[in-house]
Order: structure tokens, then sequence, then C-alpha cells
């Protein structure tokens, strides 16, 4: 009887651990997937936010080598036509050592390159002709805007970008004049961008556009690095100077080439340790969801606004304002000389000048002003229901205010000037248009002394 007694006594004692080891081993497992998904997360949206940073840095990079084509078009078509002193307007523009050459031509046909050294040959190509016409040139008429494409063999083993923009005069009509086109050299325009970093990081990466008409995928730029198989990777698309790219970053290691996550699971045993760890993971999940959803609209070095997010809602308040008929306009900033400060006290200087010149600038205007960094040291504002008067002297007030005060990081102290171009946004007219118009005025601005604004002359 005893020894029966015994013998239940074991087996319920037996089964009562069994259930406990079973419990703890279930909740153990189930914390240690909870991390492993938040893991994942984590590293899913660092993917995404590399990707939204180096694709801000690359369309930084290349869209300020090929925006000063919409001045040399704005000049063209300010002047009907005619362009005078081409080598010397595009030597005070093209100065990043990526960028070979910049031509003009009109009707198609390649009339002055800059510069002509060694780019001869280019004078009295056709874009036009039927034996010559390429996608890009296709492309960019049938967009009515500044295209890119590439990379392009030039020569053999050597690679090249290039941005194509046509140029219609401001007429009723419209009329094609020609295009501008800016040449680039590759892999060097993809240089301070970012995308060497990823290997140290851990990830491999791949940039590639898609021909719309033979959806053949052309690869623009890759790591080329070994990876192992499964690994996990995130694909986003990318917009580089009106130009849709795809952009993935790939983990170069699987899940089980972490060590880190053979130790969380030891470690997972302990159950205080995993409910820790999977709270400390919920608030980091949270704070990089912060972090992203701010990165996408705000320039980071600034605190401007960023060109992605100006350009979104830029648009929709210029038709919102053209249905009320309320008056508004479009402001071009450029800091003068910046490069010269930048030579003279280095680039960590340089982004408290941009950094104390932003700040200035949103100290002055409405909160419902849209102000945003627009490339390097340009800023562009767009002001609403808005008076002439009270227009022209808002852009007083900040070009006095930059020009009035000192910037000091403690060392060193400047004085940094703003030339500003103004455009009135009138009936009927595109954003494109209104920035394209406040750049030229702003680029005269510049020719007539910098330190001042000037009003583009609708006339």
């Amino acid at each position: 009887m005893r020894k029966q007694t015994f013998t239940h006594f074991a087996e319920y004692v037996l089964s009562r651990s069994l259930l406990v080891f079973l419990t703890i081993l279930t909740l153990c497992l189930s914390l240690v997937y909870v991390i492993v998904i938040n893991h994942n997360q984590l590293e899913r949206l660092q993917m995404e936010q590399l990707i939204l940073e180096r694709g801000i840095r690359i369309d930084d990079t290349l869209s300020r080598m090929l925006n000063k084509t919409y001045i040399i078009s704005a000049t063209i078509s300010y002047n009907y036509g005619n362009i005078p002193n081409f080598p010397q307007l595009a030597s005070m523009l093209i100065s990043d050592p990526a960028v070979l050459h910049v031509t003009i031509a009109p009707n198609g046909i390649v009339s002055e390159v800059y510069p002509l050294r060694g780019n001869e040959a280019l004078i009295g190509h056709n874009f036009l002709a039927e034996e010559s016409a390429d996608p890009l040139t296709k492309l960019a008429l049938q967009d009515e805007q500044l295209v890119l494409g590439g990379p392009f063999e030039a020569s053999p083993g050597e690679y090249v970008l290039r941005g194509k923009m046509p140029v219609y005069l401001y007429d009723p009509a419209g009329h094609l004049w020609g295009f501008v086109s800016v040449t680039i050299e590759y892999p060097m325009a993809f240089l301070g961008t970012g995308l060497g970093e990823l290997r140290a990081m851990g990830y491999d990466y791949e940039i590639w556009s898609v021909d719309t008409q033979t959806n053949e995928r052309s690869i623009i730029s890759t790591g080329g690095y070994s990876r192992s198989p499964g690994a996990r990777y995130v694909e986003m698309p990318i917009s580089v100077a009106n130009a849709q790219w795809h952009f993935r970053i790939i983990s170069a290691r699987a899940w089980y080439n972490f060590p880190e996550k053979w130790l969380s699971i030891a470690v997972s045993i302990i159950l205080s340790l995993l409910v820790t760890a999977a709270a400390r993971s919920h608030q980091n999940l949270k704070k990089l969801k912060d972090k992203f959803e701010q990165l996408s609209n705000i320039d980071p070095l600034t605190g401007a606004h960023n060109r992605r997010y100006f350009v979104e809602h830029a648009d929709l308040q210029v038709r919102r304002l053209e249905r009320n008929g309320r008056e508004s306009y479009m402001f071009m900033l450029d800091l003068d000389n910046f490069k010269k400060i930048n030579d003279a006290y280095g680039h960590k200087f340089g982004d408290v000048v941009l950094k104390e010149f932003a700040e200035r600038t949103m100290a002055v205007l409405r909160p419902y002003d849209l102000f945003a960094r627009w490339g390097g040291e340009e800023f562009v504002i767009l002001i609403s229901e808005i008076e002439k008067s009270s227009a022209l002297s808002l852009a007083e007030r900040v070009r006095s205010d930059m020009a009035s005060r000192h910037i000091s990081d403690g060392t060193t102290e400047v004085t940094a000037t703003v030339s500003i171009g103004i455009a009135r946004i009138t009936s009927g007219c595109k954003l494109e248009d209104a920035v394209s118009r406040a750049d030229a005025a702003m680029y005269h601005a510049k020719e007539q002394g910098r330190n001042r604004y000037v009003l583009y002359d609708e006339g």
C-alpha cells in the first residue's frame, strides 16, 4: 500500500514538474520569438532608414550637379534664345570635379561645350537626328523636364551619367529652343554619398533602373560583397533628379550567422531578462519609427524641411491659392561665396553657417510659410497670401538680418550674405516654373553684386 502511494506521489510530482517546465519553456520561447521578430523589424527599419538617408544624399549630390541647368535654361528663356558668354556662365556654375562637361544645343545641335578642351568632337552633334537620337532625348521631350540617365559607356572602361533638359522659350506657343546637357563622371558622382560605409555596417546594396519600354534592368551601382543565402533585404524606390531608381539593401549575414541571437536564446531562459529585453526592444522600435518619420520630412543639418517635402506640399498650396485668387511669391535664396567659406574655414564651420542661416530665416517667417533646403547652400520659400510690398519687405529683412550679424562657432567669426530671387506665382504657373524664375532672378542678384534681392521681370 505504501509502495503504491509513493508511486502515485512520484508520478504527480513528475507530471507537475514537467508541466511547469513546459509552461516556462513555452513562455521563454514565446518571448524569444518576440525578440527575434522585433530585432528583424528593427533591422528592417534600419535598412529603410539607410535607403532613405543614402537616397537623399545621392539625390542631393546629383541634383547639385544637375540643377544649374535650370539657371542656364532660365537664362536662355529670359534672353529669348540667346546666351551670351556661355563659357563664363558655365565656369561660374560648374565647380564639382565630377562634372565632365556642359553643352547647349539650339535646335538639337551642339553649338557650345564647356570645357571645350578635349571635347571639340561634341560640337555639331545633333541630339534630334534619327541616327543619334537616344532614349534619354526622347524621354526629355516626352516629360518636358530635366531627365537623368546612365551609366553610359563613353569610352572603353569609362562610364558617365547624363542629364538632359529641353529648353522652351517663354512665349504663348512654348517653342522648343533646344537642349542643355550635363555629363557626370561615374562612379565619381557617388563619392560622399555614404554608399561605401554600408559594408562596414554589414550590408550590401544594389541600385538599378528599369527601362519602361524594354522592361530591362540596368545596374547603376552595387557593392558586390559576399552574402549568406537567405539574407534579408529591403527594396524601395528613390527619386533622383526626376529619375526613378530602385535601391536595395541586403544584410550580408543570414539570421543564423548572428552570434548575439544564439546568445539571446540561451539567456532567454531567465524570464526577467527576457521581459526586460522585450520592453527595451519595443522602446527602441518606437524611437526608430519616430526618427524615420522625422527624417522623411526634415533636413537633418539645418532643421528646415527637405526638398521632397517642399515639392509635395508646395504644389498643393499653389493650386489652393490659385483657386482662392490669392497672391503668392516664390523665393530662391543662395548663400554668397559659400564655397570660399568652406575652403577657408572647413566644412564643419560651413555647416554652422547653414544652420545659423536656416534658424534666422525661420525666425522671421510665418508658421504657414513653406521653407526648405533645396540643395547645398540653396534654400527656397513659398510665401502665400501676401502683397508684393510685404514680400519685398520680408526679403529685405532676411537679407539685412544675415548681413548685419556675425556668425561664430566660438573660435571663428565671419559675416555671410545671401542673394535672393523672387518670382510672383501667376495664374496657371507650375511649381517648377516658379522655382525656375526665382532661380533666374537669384542669379541676376549674383550678377549685380550679391547681398541683394531681385524680383523676376515678368515683362
